[in-house]
């Protein structure tokens, strides 16, 4: 194999390294934006005497910002990692 076959085949490889973590970021990102819908969409119309949230739906909206905040600091891992080991030791 020639050097200029492996120089191809690192560039493919880190295409798509960098093509599954964009895929992998959006998937997160976009199930958190269907969760916050579904957490706070519009409440369909109800009676005057009997429109109570569900202790369901307030148990999720308090669950998902905990979700979010775990999220968000798993994607960015490898940005603040660094900085709190360089700082811890």
């Amino acid at each position: 194999m020639s050097t200029n076959s492996g120089a191809k085949w690192t560039e493919v490889g880190a295409l798509t390294t960098a093509g599954t973590v964009a895929a992998t970021i959006f998937c997160c990102l976009a199930l958190l934006a269907y969760s916050f819908y579904q957490a706070y969409r519009p409440a369909p119309a109800c009676a005057a005497d009997s429109c109570d949230v569900a202790s369901s739906v307030r148990r999720r909206r308090i669950v998902l910002p905990v979700v979010t905040v775990a999220v968000v600091a798993l994607l960015t891992a490898s940005w603040w990692a660094n900085w709190l080991i360089y700082w811890t030791l």
